[in-house]
């Protein structure tokens, strides 16, 4: 696998203490994830992939191809992988780099920003995304819980379980089953309509207008219009209003303008 490591069950137990759960991280449906600090020293995330019949090996192997040819400071880096089938379960595990600050999910709902670092994080992500679809990947589960942050508190995208990657002569494609999150997914992949990078862009929309305003965008959302500093202040999203400034308030308009016509 070109530019990853192959590690052996050893070295990644010894990273990780035998994957005590002490070093576990997080945990989704189909993965653990623990933090484990490798023989030269360096932090990784070895995530823990659970196969069933939800979750095939065969998307293991497709998480793999498509982590490994993806190089973007707002893109997850994969540094190797672990196959061994060798003990009583077969055991498939991915080493990335790791992310020390949490994820966008944890950040929105307990910190305060002033909105020149709000901002970076909208513009990261939207530049993670932007690359992903220059490399004909819909990556199809955008969402605050799979955005990261590095030590500089840049966005970072992961998990590439449930991407899609394109021919170079597609532009969507007929998506036979629900993937993704609830809130977050494009109206088209619920009606069973073809979907295209479109899909994603309706999910980083949702996610911006919940950066703003602290809530999501549904049909039934009656989002205020931000024309003051005393209606910023009143929103209860990722940047701090108390730090906002009038010259800001036109900048943060335009990403809200943008956040509805995303979606």
């Amino acid at each position: 696998m070109t530019g990853a490591t192959q590690f052996s069950l050893s070295q990644l137990k010894a990273a990780t203490n035998d994957f005590s759960g002490d070093n576990v991280v997080g945990s989704g449906g189909f993965s653990v994830v623990y933090k484990g600090v490798l023989r030269n020293g360096l932090d990784v995330a070895i995530k823990k992939l659970l196969i069933s019949d939800d979750f095939p090996e065969r998307r293991v192997h497709h998480e793999l191809n498509v982590g490994a040819k993806l190089q973007h400071k707002n893109i997850v880096k994969l540094l190797g992988y672990c196959f061994d089938n060798k003990e009583d379960e077969r055991l498939y595990l991915l080493v990335q780099e790791y992310m020390p600050n949490g994820s966008l999910g944890r950040v929105i709902n307990a910190s305060r920003l002033d909105w020149p670092s709000c901002f970076k994080i909208i513009q990261g992500i939207a530049q993670g995304l932007h690359y992903l679809h220059e490399q004909h990947v819909l990556y199809m589960d955008l969402k605050p819980a799979n955005i990261l942050f590095d030590s500089k508190m840049n966005p970072v995208i992961i998990d590439f379980g449930l991407s899609i990657v394109l021919d170079d002569d597609d532009d969507e494609i007929t998506c036979d089953s629900i993937a993704g999150t609830m809130g977050y997914i494009a109206p088209e992949k619920i009606t069973g309509a073809k979907i295209s990078m479109k899909s994603d862009v309706f999910s980083f929309g949702v996610i911006l207008i919940e950066i703003i305003t602290g809530r999501r965008v549904t049909p039934s959302c009656d989002l205020p219009a931000l024309s003051s500093i005393e209606m910023i202040r009143a929103m209860k999203g990722l940047f701090d209003p108390a730090q906002v400034k009038d010259s800001q308030v036109m900048e943060i308009n335009k990403c809200m303008k943008l956040g509805l016509m995303c979606t």
